[in-house]
């Protein structure tokens, strides 16, 4: 598990922080994990929990990325799924909130990790 700071580093008050699980803790810092080539922003019909879900076990069960993005049937949204430019459109939509998403259907899935960061 990891430890999320809500509204920016600055306060480790227990209401600014968030125990999350380590891949749905990459999802909320997409700009890094994008440049750090970690995830890729695909378009699926499945929600961002599920595609969570169903990459935990098919990690679990030996399955290769590929596989993994050949079973979750992801397509590619309005940008390559490496472009910034996802980052760059949660930045405009955030306005003064702490917290973004993706806009459906678009969702984050790991293209590079270590076997600890998904179970």
């Amino acid at each position: 598990m990891n430890v999320h700071h809500i509204e920016g580093t600055s306060s480790f008050d227990l209401e600014n922080l968030a125990t999350l699980c380590v891949a749905c803790h990459a999802v909320l810092h997409i700009g890094l994990n994008l440049q750090y080539e970690k995830i890729g922003i695909w378009a699926s019909e499945l929600s961002q929990v599920e595609i969570i879900q169903l990459t935990r076990s098919m990690v679990k069960d030996d399955w290769s990325l590929d596989e993994i993005r050949d079973k979750l049937k992801l397509s590619e949204g309005p940008y390559p799924p490496d472009a910034m430019n996802y980052a760059s459109d949660l930045i405009d939509q955030m306005g003064d909130s702490p917290r973004a998403y993706l806009d459906e259907p678009l969702c984050a899935v790991f293209i590079d990790f270590s076997r600890w960061q998904i179970e």
